[in-house]
This record gives structure tokens, sequence and C-alpha cells, in this order.
């Protein structure tokens, strides 16, 4: 099973152009607690459906490719 990975450097210069510098600001227009913000941008926690949803939603389908990363699990490699 693969992984979705979240582009840290893209998605933070997405993240500034659309104004949302705090994590508050961030979790407020995505539907979710600034906590679980803080916690997927810092790789303690796993993204949701929801945070992905709410990404998408915010910076459109159409920069999903540059926002995410599929990453395959190293099982995935070796077949």
């Amino acid at each position: 099973m693969a992984t979705l990975v979240l582009r840290a450097d893209k998605f933070n210069a997405y993240r500034r152009l659309a104004g949302l510098d705090t994590d508050a600001s961030l979790a407020q227009k995505i539907g979710v607690d600034p906590t679980t913000v803080y916690r997927v941008l810092n790789g303690r926690t796993a993204m949701s459906a929801k945070f992905i949803a709410g990404i998408v939603q915010i910076f459109g389908a159409d920069l999903f490719a540059d926002l995410f990363e599929i990453v395959a699990d190293d099982l995935e490699e070796i077949a």
C-alpha cells in the first residue's frame, strides 16, 4: 500500500500566498482543530481524509500533484 505525503516546501509556499500564516487560520479554513494541523505538519499524526479534502478545497484539485506525493511502501518496490 502507498502513503500520501504532503510536500512541505510547496505546501508552505501556497499557504503563504493564500494568507494562511498560522495553524489556527489554516485549521479554521479546513474545519479541523489547530492542534491537528500542528501534528500533521510536524509528522506526529497522519493526514485524515477531512484534512486532505480541506487542502484540496482551499488550493484546488489542479494543485494536488504539487501538494502531495504518493510514496510506495518498501514491499511494493520489491514486487
